[in-house]
């Protein structure tokens, strides 16, 4: 076992976490399973292992996570205060970017957020503006999940695609 890994033992499979899986983007795990020592083939296991043994797998998930946050917090809350003021030094002096030779760039940055406050108004508006730019056309779900259940067919212009996955929980109480 590599050393700092650490073994999860359920119904007679273990699985070994090594530290170094850990990535700063997923911080995931990458379990390699072994059956005293030899690698495990899932097929062989029965459900109930499959499954306690997958919640175990997501616990350390969850809890590597969690503990992801808690480490960065400091760092994240450094970082946004940095940017804080460097933008209030631009702002004050007039400046969309300070360039920092090798070192690097701040540039002053503007997000937009519109919201619609009044679906209707501003339907009614873009059509008679002839601005159907300003609409994003997307697929309402429900209602079309709906229509093909009602008329055994699609709206004209759309696809459907079906994925079957699988959900794990716990039992209820637990």
């Amino acid at each position: 076992m590599n050393k700092g890994a650490e073994a999860i033992y359920d119904l007679g499979v273990i699985f070994f976490f090594s530290p170094l899986a850990y990535t700063s983007q997923q911080c995931m795990m990458n379990p390699v399973s072994h059956t005293e020592g030899v690698p495990m083939d899932l097929k062989t296991l029965k459900d109930s292992q499959l499954i306690a043994v997958y919640r175990k797998l997501r616990e350390k998930r969850d809890e590597a996570k969690a503990e992801f946050v808690k480490a960065q917090a400091p760092g994240l809350k450094a970082m946004t205060d940095i940017e804080g003021e460097l933008l209030r030094r631009m702002q004050q002096d007039g400046q969309n970017n300070v360039s920092c030779k090798g070192i690097g760039v701040a540039i002053r940055m503007t997000d937009v957020k519109i919201k619609v406050e009044n679906q209707d108004e501003f339907f009614k508006f873009c059509l008679a503006e002839h601005s159907y730019e300003m609409l994003d056309i997307r697929a309402a779900k429900k209602p079309i999940e709906e229509y093909i259940e009602k008329h055994e067919e699609l709206p004209p212009g759309l696809s459907v695609t079906r994925e079957e996955y699988v959900n794990i929980r716990a039992p209820k109480g637990g």
